[in-house]
């Protein structure tokens, strides 16, 4: 993998404003490896939004997001590489089999697909590895994102309400797997539980 290892992600005032009015203004944040983050907040405070802009998959109405290793910024290839990111918005496709769909995502990243499929083993897919992700239920659907937004070791993982449609066993996993990752990564997580919130060591809360 070409990305550097230690990425620091800062956003700076940021402010998001749709026809409707501010969703949110004055947001600041700043992480590296082996810290972790909750964003919190009622619901349409902008959580969703404020993780699609740190993934670089939305532009905010002002402010700047920097993400770098050794004080240069990351280039666009880089950053997809950096980023692992799942969100109950981020659709699948529902025509390929959840085996189908790794060997594309993993393809895409440059990236063997055998961490892929081995996280959808822990994630209790293995049984339905072959079946149309049409098929899975929401739940399913959620495990194999978690699996996909992780299968690159991603140095920020950016989780968007990641306990979405999951059962009991299924948040016990996600919770393991978030602790493997701790370490060596970034972890953001967009959320209304406060076991998720608790994963995380520091806050930033949306009005």
């Amino acid at each position: 993998m070409n990305e550097p290892e230690h990425i620091v992600v800062s956003a700076r005032n940021l402010s998001k404003r749709y026809t409707s009015g501010w969703i949110f203004r004055g947001i600041d944040l700043r992480g590296t490896r082996g810290e972790s983050i909750a964003i919190t907040g009622p619901n349409g405070s902008g959580k969703s939004t404020l993780c699609e802009i740190l993934a670089g998959l939305r532009h905010p109405t002002g402010g700047t997001v920097c993400m770098s290793a050794g004080g240069r910024e990351l280039t666009a290839a880089q950053r997809r590489l950096a980023v692992g990111f799942t969100s109950p918005r981020l659709a699948l496709y529902g025509d390929l089999s959840a085996f189908e769909t790794v060997e594309f995502i993993c393809g895409s990243r440059g990236v063997p697909s055998m961490r892929a499929q081995s996280l959808c083993a822990r994630m209790g897919l293995d049984a339905h590895i072959h079946k149309r992700v049409r098929v899975y239920s929401s739940g399913m659907r959620q495990r194999l994102k978690i699996a996909l937004a992780l299968a690159h070791t991603p140095s920020v993982l950016l989780l968007d309400e990641p306990g979405t449609n999951l059962d009991a066993p299924g948040r016990l996993v996600l919770a393991e797997l978030i602790e493997e990752a701790r370490p060596s990564t970034l972890i953001i997580i967009a959320t209304n539980e406060e076991s998720e919130a608790r994963l995380c060591a520091g806050t930033v809360r949306l009005a």
